[in-house]
């Protein structure tokens, strides 16, 4: 079975990333590197004819999660990038006396929806694990 190379990866995370954006690529986002960069920030590699997604810092590895799918990596690559934009469009409309939450996990939602509804549903029940354990506090 063929798979994609991470830069062919990269050129599809661009163009996804472009219709989030409506740029070509915002300072830092919709990148996937092939090697670390120790900065805390995922890259991508391919062993064994899976696809790994890696999180390095100060040069120790943090988090590694094997992906099941091209789908699989360029969703966690992606659902980062959105998460970025999430939070800065919360804070210049952060609603006061309100768990900024409600308004950060809804913009991530509507900004995954644009592009993929399976993603935006993913990570609809991640956030429902997340306010299991920590609600909502307003």
């Amino acid at each position: 079975m063929y798979m994609k190379s991470i830069p062919e990866l990269q050129s599809v995370l661009l163009s996804i990333g472009k219709k989030v954006s409506g740029t070509p690529r915002p300072n830092g986002l919709f990148l996937m590197p092939e090697s670390p960069t120790h900065t805390g920030a995922p890259h991508a590699e391919i062993i064994n004819g899976e696809y790994h997604y890696v999180i390095t810092e100060r040069g120790s590895e943090f988090e590694r999660r094997i992906a099941q799918s091209e789908d699989e990596l360029l969703y966690w690559f992606m659902a980062d990038s959105v998460f970025s934009i999430a939070c800065s469009w919360e804070v210049q409309n952060r609603k006061e006396n309100e768990d900024f939450r409600r308004q950060l996990f809804a913009k991530q939602i509507e900004l995954l929806k644009a592009i993929n509804l399976e993603w935006a549903a993913e990570k609809a029940k991640y956030h429902d694990r997340v306010l299991e354990k920590n609600p909502f506090t307003s």
